[in-house]
């Protein structure tokens, strides 16, 4: 049979736009910060108390990566040939 996993409109919402994170930032595959960039985009309003009582936002959060991305896919991509060549 066929098997379906079901999300609510919340996190169907944060994947589908850490995809678009993924493709605007030329990523070759959605990682764990994309999916936090689209958590905080669709964050319900306890999520948005937790992130401001936290100091949480999106600029704050994208300061470490700023000029990483090429090196990121680099070893990405390296560690991925690694592993399948194992």
């Amino acid at each position: 049979g066929e098997i379906s996993l079901l999300f609510s409109t919340a996190v169907t919402n944060a994947l589908e736009d850490a995809e678009k994170y993924a493709k605007n930032m030329k990523d070759d595959f959605i990682s764990v910060e994309h999916v936090f960039l689209g958590v905080i985009d669709n964050a319900n309003v306890s999520l948005k108390n937790i992130f401001k009582r936290y100091n949480i936002n999106k600029e704050e959060f994208l300061l470490p990566f700023k000029g990483i991305n090429y090196a990121y896919n680099f070893v990405g991509i390296y560690i991925i040939s690694k592993m399948i060549l194992v």
